[in-house]
């Protein structure tokens, strides 16, 4: 019974941990980033990240308005950027160690067509689940590799105080319990099955 016990404590604090030291909660709305996002999001960031690659969902502080909005890294240091606009200057440069150019899927929204490349120091993190539609996000395969080792606790991240009760709740069944043991010793192929 006390060993029981012992191993729900430790599957939510590491949980709890995780959630407080390497993640971060992020409300999207709008049609910037539609269809790859639904037009109200709740998205679960990894703040940690050493590096972010070309295709990559991310949190971005906008460097003019200070918002954080989701977009797509389209490119990153050391990509030569050409500029097609006629008469635009400069014609072309390079992003510099730690720049990154980030895009709305849907023309006409805030992204570095607007406001520039950014700095790696202006991205909160790497979007790595959406829990409004339960399901991970389809991030490059370097970062896949980069994010596994936490992965299989995105479904069960806590967002309030019910959902930390809901989780403590699932600690009492000994076959959600078994399933989250498998998943904390290997990668799971389908994280919308650990939720439920």
């Amino acid at each position: 019974m006390l060993r029981k016990f012992l191993r729900r404590v430790d599957l939510v604090g590491e949980v709890l941990y995780t959630a407080s030291t390497r993640y971060a909660f992020v409300r999207h709305s709008g049609r910037s980033m539609a269809p790859r996002l639904p037009t109200k999001s709740v998205l679960s960031i990894r703040t940690d990240c050493e590096s972010f690659y070309t295709g990559d969902l991310v949190a971005v502080n906008d460097p003019e308005t200070g918002e954080v909005v989701v977009r797509s890294v389209s490119a990153v240091p050391g990509t030569e950027m050409v500029n097609r606009l006629p008469g635009g200057r400069p014609p072309s440069f390079v992003l510099s160690e730690n720049q990154y150019w980030v895009k709305a899927v849907q023309d006409g929204e805030r992204d570095s067509s607007v406001f520039g490349p950014i700095d790696g120091s202006q991205i909160v993190g790497r979007a790595l689940y959406c829990s409004i539609i339960k399901a991970p996000i389809n991030n490059s395969e370097d970062a896949f590799s980069d994010d596994w080792e936490t992965s299989w606790m995105l479904p069960i991240l806590p967002q309030s105080f019910q959902d930390l009760q809901t989780l403590w709740r699932k600690t009492a069944d000994s076959s959600w319990m078994e399933r989250a043991d498998e998943y904390r010793q290997e990668l799971p192929r389908d994280l919308g099955s650990f939720s439920s």
